[in-house]
């Protein structure tokens, strides 16, 4: 015999999806909203990939991270920095020449300008948060 009937378990199942659905929403709107500040204030200056530096991340995996050369356009100081998120594959090489954005009054703050750094960890939040929603939703239907 069962403790719970398979409609409470279904129920909680959808609430447990559509909370965290919503929770994966917010989240990805919050960085897509603060990615497009960053990109609409920062300057932008042309940049090189000097080294690629693989560190294991915190489930064992090798992320891969992007040494980046720049010379800030005001101040005309090179910068140097290891850019973000780190990727599995590396999506840079050695040598690339990319485009950097960074903050005026904090060059050390800097970002490649790419899908890869700048749109896809809030655009897997926002569709994993909607397949979330829509699942949650589907799975309270079927309760009813």
């Amino acid at each position: 015999m069962a403790i719970f009937s398979k409609s409470l378990k279904q129920r909680f199942t959808g609430a447990f999806l559509l909370v965290g659905g919503v929770g994966l929403m917010i989240a990805g709107i919050w960085i897509l909203f603060s990615t497009l500040e960053f990109v609409r204030y920062s300057e932008r200056a042309p940049g090189l990939v000097m080294e690629i530096v693989g560190e294991r991340g915190a489930r064992g995996s090798k992320l891969y991270y992007p040494i980046v050369r720049y010379r800030s356009l005001d101040q005309g100081a090179s910068v140097v920095f290891k850019a973000k998120p780190g990727l599995w594959p590396s999506p840079f090489s050695v040598g690339d020449n990319v485009t950097v954005a960074y903050k005026d009054d904090n060059p050390d703050d800097a970002k490649i300008v790419s899908f890869w750094t700048l749109w896809f960890l809030p655009g897997v939040l926002i569709v994993f948060g909607l397949a979330c929603l829509f699942a949650g939703r589907q799975t309270l239907t079927k309760s009813s």
